[in-house]
This record gives structure tokens, sequence and C-alpha cells, in this order.
């Protein structure tokens, strides 16, 4: 349970609008809710009249389909409120994850991308570099998806990898390094100075990809 659904209860109402609020360009039919949702939400079409009837969703109808959508409305008095209320809350449960994650093995980098800078469409949200159990690792984020409402694409690599990958250019790496993106840990600065160990690994790691 998160903090804010403490606060204002553990609802539909408080998910459903969380769920709205991270998604604030997107519209969805009860249909999409429900699949995106899951089955915890089964009076979602009384709450989604609840949201609209208070101001904080409009509802139209898809032109293709005929079916009502319905989306968070921007100009809803308390939209910029909220919102900054729920990314705060979102951070703090982002704290917990990395403590959770520090106890899975030994993290030598972690970087949030993606949904955690709010950019969706990246190719990882989270970077993990270094020695961890990567069963207690996918166990873990399963548990943050269920609180999140919010698949999370995660990416482990081995420093050797990590280094290998950053000299050759890697596309994967550079879209994760020089787009937004935010460093939690960061220890592998230390190991980066052994440059002559370093490269003899690279080497290896190209002749075992031939």
């Amino acid at each position: 349970m998160t903090i804010l659904e403490r606060l204002f209860g553990a609802g539909e109402f408080v998910r459903l609008l969380r769920f709205y609020l991270f998604h604030p360009e997107e519209d969805f039919t009860v249909a999409e809710l429900k699949r995106r949702l899951g089955r915890r939400f089964a009076k979602i079409s009384r709450t989604l009249r609840e949201l609209v009837s208070l101001g904080c969703l409009t509802n139209g109808v898809r032109s293709d389909s005929g079916e009502t959508t319905f989306r968070i409305d921007p100009g809803w008095l308390l939209f910029a409120e909220f919102r900054a209320l729920f990314v705060k809350a979102q951070l703090l449960i982002e704290h917990d994850l990395v403590r959770r994650l520090q106890k899975a093995g030994r993290l030598r980098l972690l970087i949030l991308a993606g949904l955690f800078v709010g950019e969706r469409q990246r190719v990882t949200d989270l970077l993990i570099v270094g020695q961890v159990n990567r069963q207690q690792v996918t166990r873990l984020l399963k548990r943050f998806e269920r609180d999140l409402n919010e698949e999370v694409k995660y990416t482990v690599m081995s420093p050797n990898e990590y280094f290998y990958r950053k000299d050759v250019g890697d596309r994967f790496l550079y879209d994760v390094l020089e787009k937004r993106h935010l460093v939690v840990i960061d220890t592998l600065q230390r190991q980066r100075r052994a440059a002559p160990r370093e490269e003899s690994l690279s080497r290896a790691l190209r002749r075992r990809r031939r």
C-alpha cells in the first residue's frame, strides 16, 4: 500500500486517479482500463462517473469504434496540485525500491530512466550494474509494478559488460546515458581508473562475441 492510499484510502478512486495523473495525454475505454489495472477494479465504471462528476476526468467517443473514452482534464482546478502530490509519493516509493534493490546484491551503478523521469517510451526504466540475484530483482520489481500500476522495464549488466558497451558506443547504453536519467548509485568511477586491466577485458569480450 502506498503512502497516498494510506492517507486517502486504498480504494479504486485513488488508484484510478493516480493512473490518469501519470497518463495525462492518453484516453482509455473501460475495457482498456480493466486490462491495464487488473481485476481489482470491479466497480471501475461507477468510479469513472464519479471522477467525471467531480471535474477530474472528461469523457468522449472514439471515432473508429464509437466507444466511450475517459481522460484526465488538464483544466481541472486541482490538476497541478494533485499531480505534484502523486509524483512526490512515487519518489518515496522509488527510494524504498532502491533500498530493497541494494539487498539483492552488490550494486555498482543504478540509474532511473524511462517512466521514472516521465519518458515512458525509453528502452529501459531501470539500469542495474553489478552482481545481483536476478530472480530476487525480478520478484521485487513485480511487487513494485503492482503498487505503481505500471510495467517496469529493467536491464542488468556486469561491470565488465557495461564498460565494454560504453567503449564501443553501444546504442542502447547511449540512449540511457545521453537522455534524461537519474543516477542513484555510482561506485564505478574507482574501477574506471584501472585502465590497463579494463582495456584487456574489453579485448577479451570482443573475442568472445565474434
